[in-house]
């Protein structure tokens, strides 16, 4: 019997249909479910492990290179991951928020249901950052640690690092899902589904084509040339303007490795107030 304050309470009950929704999926597994899900977690161990000792190799040959070449090169290896990032994450909201938004299977339901708008809203937000980001923000943990445990930076980075990537998570989240919003305005909803997703298809191409061209199998087991890293990582190039997210993180990350802990907080403020001024416009 449900607690009459959850019964009263819209938000309590969206919460408890996810919850419901969610302890279904992982209720009396299948051995072709347990299977699929064993594998999933050795393959991402695999994958995690491999993407903090690619990049701790990069930064330490990086850092090794005189005249602080290695300083520069290492903060635009940086800025470049978090534009990746901010690109794909952004790409990903696009293709879930259409689904959540407009083509759940909940949400026959969700309309017959006494909720006022401005309950569903923040639900189908936090659906959506949750399931367009999780996996990105999964992979991209390990370089970060990588980059912290090789300069041996202090506890403190760890603590700071994790909120401020969900922060810097959720601005493309909400851009994305105000771009659907509002192309939802002009377009029929299929037509939009089938754009979003042939363009996520061919943003994701284009990323793997780029990745087999800059060979990075090439830093595995084998010597290689100062000429060589500086080649890859210049390769890398991204902009770097002051209003991007990207350039936030990045001086966050760098500052707090410099040991100037008030401007990483200042770049995390930044990214809180966006967050809560794109929140704002999309209520």
């Amino acid at each position: 019997m449900k607690n009459p304050a959850t019964r009263n309470n819209p938000l309590l009950i969206l919460l408890d249909m996810r919850w419901r929704i969610i302890k279904n999926m992982f209720s009396r597994p299948t051995k072709e479910k347990k299977f699929r899900w064993t594998m999933l977690f050795i393959l991402g161990a695999v994958f995690i492990w491999l993407d903090y000792m690619f990049f701790y190799r990069i930064i330490g040959y990086l850092d090794g290179l005189p005249l602080q070449i290695g300083e520069e090169l290492i903060a635009q290896l940086i800025n470049v991951i978090f534009l990746t990032l901010l690109v794909m994450v952004l790409f990903s909201t696009l293709i879930v928020s259409l689904s959540v938004f407009y083509m759940g299977r909940d949400l026959e339901c969700l309309h017959a249901m006494p909720i006022n708008i401005r309950t569903v809203i923040p639900m189908r937000v936090f659906q959506t950052v949750l399931n367009s980001s999780w996996m990105v923000l999964l992979f991209s943990i390990p370089i970060f640690v990588a980059y912290g445990y090789y300069f041996q930076i202090s506890l403190g980075y760890y603590l700071f690092l994790l909120p401020s990537l969900i922060l810097f998570i959720i601005i493309p989240c909400l851009l994305g899902i105000m771009m659907v919003i509002a192309m939802m305005r002009y377009f029929p909803t299929k037509k939009t589904h089938q754009i979003f997703s042939f363009m996520g298809m061919i943003a994701m191409v284009g990323f793997v084509v780029y990745l087999r061209f800059l060979s990075p199998e090439k830093f595995f087991g084998k010597e290689v040339s100062d000429e060589m890293m500086i080649a890859f990582v210049e390769s890398l190039k991204a902009p770097d303007y002051f209003f991007l997210p990207s350039s936030w993180m990045m001086t966050a990350l760098l500052s707090w490795a410099g040991g100037d802990t008030a401007l990483a907080w200042q770049q995390m403020i930044y990214l809180g107030l966006s967050v809560m001024v794109l929140f704002w416009l999309l209520m």
